[in-house]
């Protein structure tokens, strides 16, 4: 005897959308109501199941990598501040922009996973060794850069490795 099937023509679209709210397999299984192991064969079984979840998770995706590339660069973001009196009236408006130094944790793990025969364990053992006068310098420029100034270097930057990578 043959169990029935709790697959229903409206997973695909309510995967997909679980998907994008950032829910992991076991979440979406219970969501839809499912053991995970039907889930897995649903996965396995109907492709427009698994190409769902795949569509679904694709935008998350992108806005964590653009978050990431945010942290690696460095953000400015302007804060609209307001004064009031004791009856609720704006008396003062003033807006503040505030200055987010690029992140060394986010860069080291941008590198190290795009490009990782440059930038691999190895080599950053290596760069460790390296003379810190080297680094502090390098540190202490790019520091006293302006958030322009520091999204052009990293843009060059990261266009030269692209081509060095291109050329492997």
């Amino acid at each position: 005897m043959s169990r029935k099937s709790k697959y229903h023509k409206d997973f695909p679209l309510l995967a997909e959308g679980y998907a994008r709210d950032g829910l992991n397999n076991n979440q979406i299984a219970e969501k839809l109501g499912v053991s995970v192991s039907s889930f897995c064969l649903y996965l396995n079984k109907y492709s427009e199941f698994s190409e769902a979840l795949a569509r679904g998770r694709e935008p998350v995706n992108i806005k964590v990598e653009n978050a990431l590339l945010k942290r690696c660069l460095g953000f400015e973001v302007r804060e609209q501040h307001l004064e009031t009196d004791s009856e609720g009236n704006v008396v003062k408006q003033t807006v503040k922009t505030k200055h987010f130094e690029p992140d060394i944790s986010a860069i080291k793990f941008w590198l190290v996973n795009r490009r990782p025969k440059k930038w691999s364990d190895k080599q950053k053992l290596e760069a460790e060794i390296e003379d810190t006068t080297e680094r502090n310098i390098a540190e202490k420029l790019i520091e006293n850069m302006s958030f322009e100034e520091r999204e052009k270097f990293l843009d060059k930057l990261l266009k030269s490795s692209d081509v060095d990578t291109n050329n492997n």
